[in-house]
């Protein structure tokens, strides 16, 4: 509009133009539109946030552009009915540890079947049948409910608290809370789903798809840079004792707590998986032989110290592991690669468990290398 001015015809006209209000008119559409280019420069960003802690951290940047409630709470869940709730609270966009803990949305549920959208929370509190549902909320100091609904329906919650400096939420604010958090619903929801589709249920790690599929990346990274990688193959010893003696239960917790030792052992660029059963696999990513054994090494190391408490009892485990190391020159399909590091790992627990074993192509791998 910043022609507008300069034209003749305009500045002739300029105060019928105003008395009319068509001026006024003017900018509430260019402020409309000023909004809307905003929303869908914030909706890009929501899609490209990569996970659900960085797409919530930027949601807070763009509510924070417009006021700062007293509470930001996020609920919400895998789409595994028995998954624990994700919550992550703030208290004037300050992270604290949540003053309410939600063991299932099920309560909210058939609400928010039948009303999908932000609610003020006096309405939410006036209509809702089980009072005792919106009582847990009220320490959240609640002026809104926003339901994050999915292809299954509600997966989450967000509560946003009464502004701090105390004035009520004006309908132009509802309606980009509304806007906007719809974007976020989907996003979330999509990046839930791929989460839960590369990822091992009983122990949050990486499944044996998303690995061969890295796996066939770095194959792809040796060919074209003539870099270097190694894969672990990771066996628990008597894996079978655990179950048998104290039940498939103190098995899962076992697995679980293994996990988490094997993570914090790794970069984060490095691939953790867990193929089945008591079987694991890592991918060690621009990596030499010696770390390859240093990190086993590491890793056997930790896990003979891991004490698992369980009922009245205390579990201890050990592992056996087989290095494969792959270079330009030991290239071959990713099956033939995973099954050279199981050899190793069977050399491993035949030896008597608890070790580390490398594999060695021998002379006849090496001669049909060098006449292929």
């Amino acid at each position: 509009m910043k022609e507008i001015p300069a034209n003749e015809l305009f500045l002739k006209h300029y105060d019928i133009l105003q008395e009319t209000g068509i001026l006024q008119q003017i900018n509430a559409q260019q402020h409309r539109i000023h909004e809307l280019e905003e929303l869908l420069s914030n909706a890009v960003e929501i899609f490209n946030q990569r996970s659900p802690d960085e797409l919530v951290h930027f949601l807070i940047s763009c509510i924070v552009d417009k006021f700062i409630p007293s509470h930001l709470a996020f609920f919400f869940k895998n789409h595994k009915n028995d998954d624990p709730i994700t919550t992550l609270c703030f208290e004037q966009l300050r992270p604290v540890k949540s003053k309410v803990v939600l063991k299932t949305l099920d309560d909210y549920r058939h609400f928010f079947s039948r009303y999908p959208n932000p609610i003020d929370f006096h309405l939410f509190e006036y209509t809702v049948e089980q009072k005792a549902i919106a009582n847990r909320l009220k320490i959240l100091d609640p002026a809104i409910i926003v339901p994050l609904i999915g292809m299954d329906g509600l997966f989450g919650l967000i509560v946003i608290g009464r502004k701090v400096l105390g004035e009520e939420y004006s309908p132009e604010e509802m309606i980009l809370l509304d806007k906007l958090m719809k974007f976020a619903s989907i996003s979330l929801q999509n990046k839930i789903y791929y989460t839960s589709s590369v990822t091992d249920y009983k122990t949050r790690l990486f499944n044996h798809a998303y690995f061969m599929r890295r796996l066939q990346e770095e194959i792809a990274k040796v060919k074209r840079y003539a870099s270097a990688f190694s894969i672990l193959a990771i066996d628990v010893d008597h894996f079978k004792v655990i179950n048998d003696k104290h039940g498939h239960l103190a098995g899962d917790k076992a697995l679980f707590a293994l996990a988490r030792t094997l993570e914090r052992t790794l970069r984060e660029e490095d691939v953790l998986s867990r193929f089945g059963g008591e079987e694991f696999f890592v991918l060690l990513t621009d990596n030499s032989l010696t770390r390859a054994i240093q990190v086993s090494e590491r890793i056997r190391s930790e896990v003979e110290k891991m004490r698992i408490e369980y009922e009245d009892f205390i579990l201890k485990l050990t592992i056996s592991i087989g290095v494969n190391h792959v270079n330009a020159g030991r290239l071959a399909s990713e099956n033939e690669l995973i099954a050279q590091a199981d050899k190793a790992l069977y050399i491993s627990k035949n030896n008597g468990r608890n070790q580390i074993t490398i594999y060695n192509p021998g002379f006849l791998y090496k001669a049909q290398q060098l006449k292929s």
